[in-house]
């Protein structure tokens, strides 16, 4: 038996348990804990307010079509501020679309 060939064993220990044996471990550790349960959905009164600001640069082509995409997140919509910051860019003929519902 030559001085290589514990070293071949282990090495091929070492593939072998990193490749299958680690596995097998985490699932034997994580087979007796159960799912986590789900959260019941909050009603919409106790959801915070949240603010959207949008950073935008010499975005004119954009900027209606990701105001439109905001408007249509599942959220109370009296819990959403829109913060609105026009640039030195602003021109006049492009506007953001109008809330829905409003």
């Amino acid at each position: 038996m030559s001085l290589l060939e514990p070293v071949f064993w282990l090495s091929v220990g070492a593939v072998l348990y990193s490749n299958f044996g680690y596995p097998l471990v985490l699932l034997a550790i994580a087979a007796p804990r159960r799912p986590a349960p789900r959260p019941e959905p909050t009603p919409d009164a106790s959801l915070p307010s949240v603010a959207v600001l949008v950073a935008a640069y010499n975005e004119e082509r954009h900027i209606a079509e990701r105001v439109r995409n905001l408007l249509t997140l599942d959220y109370p919509c009296r819990s959403i501020a829109h913060i609105c910051r026009v640039g030195r860019f602003h021109r006049p003929q492009h506007r953001a679309p109008a809330r829905h519902g409003e």
